[in-house]
C-alpha cells in the first residue's frame, strides 16, 4: 500500500499501511446507505410490466423500476422477475454459510485484497456448485418457452443497486444464454447471477458505502435478449454540463462498443437533446467511422421517450433524485 500525493507540478509516492488507508477511506466515505428491507415472502414469478416501485423489497430495484417504465407506456423488452425468495431459499437449502461475519473471520480478510478475493471466490463457487430447486427451474423454463428462437439474458436485480445515490453499476453479473435454453443452461445462468452477490467489486463497493452485506439479496430480471440492435446506449435525463440549459445526454455505440467511457482511442457518439432547442452533437462514434448513429429525424422521438421516463420516475422518486440513468437500444 502506498500514499499518492499529487501537487500542481509534481507528485510523491510513499509507503503506507492498512490503518492509514482505512483512515483515508473513512474520511471520504459518503453517508451510510440503507437498502430497502427485504421481503422474502413472495415466491411466484411475475411479469415485469406488473411491477411497481413498491415491489423493490422482493423484486429488486432494477426489475421494479423497469415495471414503472413499462407502466408509463415506454417500450421495454419486458420479461419476468425471479423474486429474492428463491436466492435465499437456495442458500438455506444447500446450507451455504453466506454471511459477512464468516468472511471477516478469515485471517487477513480485511487487510489483504488477494485474501479477500479468494475467500469471496470460494463462496461464489459454493453458490454456483449447488443444485437449483428443480421445481423453480421448470417454472422458469415454462416462461422462457413462451418466446421461441431467442436468447435470454438473466440480469441482477438486488435491493442494493439502481438506487437514488447508489447505482451499483457493474457490481453484479448478467448472463446471456443460447437461443431456446434448456433447463441445464437456465440453472447455470441463475446460479451465476445469484453468486455475483459476493463478487469482489460488489463487496468493496458495499463496504465503502457501509452497507450491511447480510441485508442484500438477489432477485433476477429475465428478459429476451435484444438481438440485431443498431446501437446500445445510456442516457442521463438532465444536462450534466450546465444547470442553465435543460437537456438529456445520450451516449451511443454500435454493438461491441463502449457507451460509458472512452477506451483508448474509442469514443461513443454523444448527443445533447435539449428540451427547448435543437440537439447538439458532442462527438461521433469512432467505431462507426464518424457516421451518425442517431439520425436527426430520430432525435425528437428519442427525447420524447426519455422525457416520459424522466417525468414518471421523478414523480415517484421525489427529492431523492434529479435525473434518471437509462439504458436504451435502437
Amino acid at each position: 500500500m502506498v500514499r499518492l500525493r499529487v501537487g500542481a507540478t509534481d507528485y510523491e509516492v510513499t509507503p503506507s499501511d492498512a490503518a492509514a488507508m482505512r483512515a483515508s477511506v473513512e474520511a471520504s466515505q459518503p453517508p451510510r446507505l440503507e437498502p430497502p428491507a427485504l421481503d422474502p415472502s413472495r415466491e411466484p414469478l411475475v411479469d415485469t410490466c406488473e411491477l411497481r416501485l413498491d415491489d423493490t423489497p422482493w423484486a429488486g430495484a432494477k426489475a421494479a423500476q423497469l415495471g414503472e417504465v413499462c407502466s408509463a407506456g415506454v417500450p421495454t423488452s419486458a420479461g419476468f422477475v425471479i423474486p429474492v425468495h428463491h436466492y435465499l431459499a437456495h442458500i438455506e437449502r444447500n446450507a451455504i454459510d453466506a454471511s459477512a461475519a464468516s468472511l471477516r473471520a478469515t485471517s487477513r480478510f480485511e487487510d489483504d485484497g488477494h485474501v479477500r478475493g479468494e475467500a469471496l471466490r470460494a463462496l461464489r463457487e459454493r453458490v454456483e456448485g449447488a443444485d437449483v430447486d428443480p421445481a423453480l427451474v421448470a417454472q422458469i423454463a415454462a416462461r422462457v418457452r413462451r418466446v421461441r428462437g431467442r436468447r435470454w439474458i438473466f440480469r441482477s436485480s438486488t435491493n442494493a443497486e439502481d438506487l437514488p445515490g447508489f447505482s451499483g453499476a457493474g457490481l453484479y453479473e448478467s448472463v446471456v444464454t443460447v437461443a431456446d435454453p434448456d433447463e441445464a443452461a437456465i440453472a447455470a445462468a441463475v446460479r451465476e447471477v445469484w453468486a455475483s452477490v459476493w463478487s469482489r467489486r460488489a463487496w468493496d463497493e458495499r463496504e465503502y458505502y457501509r452497507l450491511d452485506h447480510d441485508a442484500v439479496a438477489m432477485a433476477i430480471l429475465a428478459q429476451p435478449f435484444l438481438d440485431g440492435v443498431a446501437a446500445m446506449g445510456v442516457a442521463i435525463t438532465e444536462n450534466p454540463f450546465s444547470t442553465q440549459r435543460s437537456g438529456i445526454l445520450v451516449n451511443l455505440a454500435p454493438p461491441g462498443g463502449s457507451v460509458t467511457a472512452a477506451q483508448g482511442e474509442e469514443l461513443p457518439e454523444q448527443v445533447l437533446l435539449y428540451r427547448h432547442s435543437r440537439a447538439e452533437v458532442i462527438s461521433r462514434s469512432t467505431r462507426n467511422g464518424g457516421r451518425p448513429i442517431l439520425a436527426e429525424a430520430g432525435m425528437r422521438p428519442l427525447r420524447d421517450r426519455l422525457e416520459q421516463v424522466h417525468v414518471h420516475m421523478m414523480e415517484r422518486w421525489g427529492e431523492r433524485a434529479d435525473a434518471a440513468d437509462v439504458e436504451l437500444a435502437l
